[in-house]
């Protein structure tokens, strides 16, 4: 940041500019930079969380693409639904609702470890990578390679969000420390 100050002579102002020392400009990148991964590793969970929706979507309307990066949890009981509706078609309709509920429920879920891990609650990020594994689990009992590559590629985004904010809050709590 630029700081004027002034100094007057007769009757005009001088305005001189001093700038910033190049020290406070890299810490200032710096920090942004680690600001950005946080933020990038929590927008992974409102990712999921949306995919994970329209993954329903088109799974419970009996489409046949889904993407890899939606909950596995998710897609078992839309199969489920999906089963139960093929077997009994005056239940089709309640199936589906309960499954659609389950879905809202879980992307609800990963939408406030969005927000969460986006406000520095590291434990946040914890709890949603240890949710994010065992939905994992779920593609690597069902040999689904892909999913489960894309789960691992996820859960190292989302390790990379909880790293800068653990630095983020180490930070905090130091410059707290310093001016007490």
């Amino acid at each position: 940041m630029v700081e004027p100050s002034a100094e007057h002579h007769d009757d005009v102002e001088v305005i001189e500019e001093s700038s910033p020392n190049t020290e406070q400009v890299s810490a200032e990148a710096y920090w942004g930079q680690i600001e950005a991964k946080l933020q990038t590793g929590a927008r992974w969970f409102y990712w999921i969380a949306g995919l994970s929706v329209v993954n329903s979507l088109i799974s419970l309307a009996e489409g046949d693409r889904q993407f890899i990066v939606g909950l596995g949890l998710t897609q078992v009981v839309d199969a489920i639904a999906i089963g139960i509706a093929q077997q009994s078609p005056d239940m089709a309709l309640v199936a589906k609702i309960v499954a659609g509920v389950f879905t809202f429920f879980a992307a609800t879920v990963f939408v406030g470890l969005g927000f969460g891990s986006g406000k520095r609650l590291s434990w946040v990020f914890v709890v949603g990578m240890v949710f994010y594994a065992l939905d994992g689990l779920i593609y690597l009992l069902a040999m689904e390679w892909l999913s489960l590559g894309f789960h691992i590629f996820v859960l190292t985004r989302l390790f990379t969000g909880f790293r800068a904010c653990r630095e983020l809050n180490a930070a905090e709590s130091e410059m707290a420390a310093q001016e007490v």
